[in-house]
């Protein structure tokens, strides 16, 4: 019971930050495909507080996506100097802090929870496959910051 009330004030937390963000950054996400596909990468993982992943192999799913995406954040803070993955780990860290403080007696998870679990890191994964071709492989390398820019005057 007391995992319940946790998770759900942890579920709470993590998506009033998130909306609060998307509610800040609502006219850049409109006009970037990059800001949208970070901004997702900070939604889809407070999904995984909704499943209750409790076996070893399903809470190791959920912690590999977690530093993987945390990492892609961190890639694309130093590579472009952008604020924006920073107020995205806001959320991952709370859902990290969630998984390590809460999920420490093993046991079976039922077969709807490991879908869930599977689904969403499914759907993370292929996000950090969009947010990896806008980082490491920019369309326009001219937009990359400190790239030379090809401007006509």
């Amino acid at each position: 019971m007391k995992t319940t009330k946790s998770r759900i004030i942890f579920f709470a937390v993590a998506l009033t930050y998130n909306l609060l963000l998307g509610l800040y950054l609502n006219d850049f996400l409109v006009l970037s495909q990059t800001l949208t596909v970070f901004y997702l990468l900070s939604v889809l993982p407070t999904l995984f507080l909704m499943t209750e992943a409790r076996s070893r192999a399903m809470t190791a799913i959920v912690y590999i996506v977690l530093v993987l995406d945390i990492l892609m954040n961190l890639i694309y803070f130093v590579c472009c100097r952008r604020l924006l993955p920073v107020m995205t780990m806001v959320s991952l860290v709370v859902e990290l802090m969630y998984f390590i403080a809460f999920t420490n007696r093993p046991r079976k998870d039922k077969l709807l929870t490991k879908i869930c679990v599977l689904a969403i890191s499914g759907l993370i994964l292929v996000t950090m496959l969009f947010a990896y071709n806008f980082v490491c492989k920019p369309e326009a390398p001219y937009l990359v910051n400190g790239g030379a820019t090809l401007w006509d005057t």
